[in-house]
């Protein structure tokens, strides 16, 4: 009786201390993520591939439930690749990125939090 509520105890310290680390991989520290998620699904057709780099995550990339890169780099690779939208949540001047693509491209969305370009209509 003593060895089962020994192993019951245990299992339970087990999963308790075990959720206090794996919930931290589910706290998103940047809102604007979800905000631009949110945009990026109400603007982008279903069938639309999305760059949307933050820093290697697939975090941002599942809030725009749409399929694509969590990378930045390379994107005319991207592009000859099917990629069709660019999500960023650094929309400013100095984001050099976003600067080039917004002039080479027509911009959806762009205000202090995030910016949507559409990488299949040019200027």
């Amino acid at each position: 009786m003593a060895a089962r509520m020994l192993a019951f105890v245990s299992c339970i310290f087990l999963f308790t201390f075990s959720w206090y680390t794996v919930r931290t991989y589910y706290w998103i520290n940047k809102p604007e993520i979800i905000e631009a998620g949110i945009e990026a699904d109400k603007l982008l057709p279903e069938d639309a591939k999305v760059i949307a780099a933050y820093m290697g995550d697939t975090t941002f990339l599942y809030q725009t439930k749409r399929s694509g890169w969590p990378l930045n780099f390379d994107i005319d690779k991207k592009i000859a690749m099917g990629a069709t939208h660019y999500v960023t949540i650094s929309p400013t001047d100095s984001d050099l990125e976003t600067k080039e693509l917004s002039e080479k491209y027509t911009v959806l969305v762009r205000n202090n939090k995030y910016a949507i370009i559409d990488l299949t209509r040019k200027k």
